[in-house]
This record gives structure tokens, C-alpha cells and sequence, in this order.
């Protein structure tokens, strides 16, 4: 009877043991399968702050450029409207005097 009594505790204890195992097992695979989906996170996140970064120097270099061409636009601007003034008031001097 004493055999029949150890063989179940025993079975439980193995039975036991394998749960641990499996247990352990589980909870490294979900610690790796995270890790692994952390790192591909953080690459693809390191990959889109270049794409911006990128494209806000491209962004800088297009403002540059047309800050230059709005204002050499300006000052020939300015200086058309200066010499229309100048004509004028050298024309108007003239037929006032």
C-alpha cells in the first residue's frame, strides 16, 4: 500500500517539476518575443526621426532658396519704384518751376 500511496505523490511531483519547466519556458519566450518587438520599434522609430530629420533640411535648404529669390524680387522692386519716384519728381520739379 505504501507503493500505491508514493506513486501518485511521485507523478504529482514530476507533474509539478513539468509545469515549472513549461512555465519558465512560456515566460522566456514572451520575455524574448517582447525584446524582439521592443527592438523592432525603436528601429523603425530611429528610422522615421531620419526620414524627418531628412526632410527638414531639405525643408530648410527650399526656404533659403526662395527667402533669396523673394528678396532680390524685392529689391528690384524697390528699385523700380525708386526710380519711378525720382522720375516723377524730377518731372513734377520741372513743370512747377
Amino acid at each position: 500500500m505504501d507503493r500505491l500511496e508514493r506513486r501518485p505523490k511521485e507523478e504529482l511531483a514530476r507533474d509539478r517539476g513539468e509545469i515549472g519547466l513549461n512555465s519558465k519556458a512560456l515566460r522566456e519566450e514572451i520575455g524574448n518575443s517582447l525584446k524582439e518587438f521592443s527592438d523592432s520599434v525603436g528601429r523603425q522609430m530611429a528610422g522615421t526621426f531620419q526620414l524627418q530629420v531628412s526632410q527638414n533640411e531639405m525643408l530648410v535648404k527650399q526656404l533659403q532658396i526662395l527667402t533669396t529669390a523673394n528678396e532680390q524680387r524685392m529689391d528690384k522692386m524697390r528699385e523700380g519704384v525708386e526710380g519711378k519716384l525720382k522720375e516723377n519728381f524730377y518731372i513734377f520739379n520741372n513743370c512747377t518751376n
